[in-house]
């Protein structure tokens, strides 16, 4: 025999403030069992205990987004725009310090800027396969700094998650780039093909809140979209970590 309840708090903050300490006692267990209340799924109002920080589809609540906020250290500066991309891209202009393009010839192509140390990652896929090299960017993107392509002119080549293989919601790409208490700019180009997409950004010694945005998709062909991230940690030797991945279709 056995029972079970559900938590429930008068409003978000306050069960961001449960869920931030619970946070640190958990900090002493295995990182399984961390990890295991963070994703709980008791079955409850909703399919989710609303003391969780996501429900059972990967994605926050109100809970875990207040909760994100909430936990967020000081010191650090992450903030971020975004535009519809109109005109073919120069990395070699844009990226000063460096840059990185993927699926020039397939999906293991990584170019990026020659002769200054890397600062950007390769990409790292996320419950995903079905990755693939595709010609048909709605942007067009050229350089003449790179390796191992020295140099191109309006390629339009990248990588996709195929749509065929869209089955559940949280797939998709993460890299990351240096951080450092120094303020940077860092410029990212996604598109999308009939799906609704989620674009994350978060420093990795949480001095800043962490950066959603989910008003990006295109209900077929559209126009990509760039978001300039302005950053700084609180601390020397971090990174920036960015996640896009599909939300819904």
């Amino acid at each position: 025999m056995g029972s079970g309840f559900i938590l429930s708090y008068w409003n978000p903050t306050n069960e961001a403030l449960f869920a931030a300490a619970s946070a640190t006692m958990l900090q002493t267990l295995p990182f399984v069992e961390r990890y295991a209340w963070y994703l709980d799924d008791p079955g409850g109002p909703g399919g989710y205990s609303s003391s969780t920080l996501c429900n059972p589809a990967g994605n926050n609540t109100v809970v875990g987004t207040a909760w994100w906020q909430a936990d967020a250290g000081t010191g650090g500066t992450l903030s971020a725009t975004s535009a519809s991309v109109q005109a073919p891209v120069n990395l070699t202009t844009e990226g000063t310090l460096d840059w990185a393009q993927w699926g020039l010839i397939n999906t293991n192509s990584f170019n990026h800027k020659a002769g200054v140390t890397s600062q950007i990652g390769n990409f790292i896929p996320f419950r995903t396969s079905g990755i693939r090299q595709s010609s048909n960017n709605t942007a067009a993107f050229s350089w003449s700094d790179g390796t191992p392509t020295a140099s191109v002119t309006e390629t339009t080549s990248d990588i996709c998650r195929s749509l065929d293989s869209w089955t559940v919601t949280n797939v998709g790409f993460l890299f990351s780039v240096s951080a450092s208490t120094n303020t940077e700019v860092l410029k990212v180009y996604v598109g999308a093909y009939a799906a609704q997409m989620q674009f994350e950004a978060s420093l990795s010694d949480g001095s800043a809140p962490i950066y959603i945005d989910t008003s990006f998709g295109n209900q077929g062909t559209g126009l990509n979209r760039v978001y300039t991230l302005t950053f700084a940690s609180a601390s020397p030797g971090q990174t920036l970590s960015v996640f896009f991945f599909q939300h819904r279709e």
